[in-house]
């Protein structure tokens, strides 16, 4: 079977129904193959914004569930500070 693969790399970005890939033809399949391995910078920067939205709910998410154990002491720049870790050390 001879398949022609020079429309592939001028090829548009693929449809959402791509998603679904059990009802697509050889050339399709090769298509979606295709702009995995590509990295265009559109598909990178939709990766780094979606990474960083994650990381942002995740940090929201740890904050409020934890919002009794977080204290926040405001120090001044150039303060000095003891720090016990009580978890670690025991007493004899």
């Amino acid at each position: 079977m001879e398949l022609n693969l020079s429309f592939l790399w001028t090829s548009p970005k693929p449809p959402s129904s791509f998603s679904n890939l059990t009802n697509h033809s050889h050339e399709e399949l090769i298509i979606i193959r295709a702009r995995q391995l590509e990295k265009r910078q559109e598909d990178l920067d939709l990766i780094k914004e979606r990474v960083l939205k994650a990381r942002y709910t995740s940090i929201a998410q740890f904050e409020k569930e934890n919002a009794s154990l977080i204290i926040d002491y405001d120090f001044a720049p150039g303060s000095l500070g003891l720090v016990q870790n009580f978890r670690i050390e025991t007493s004899d």
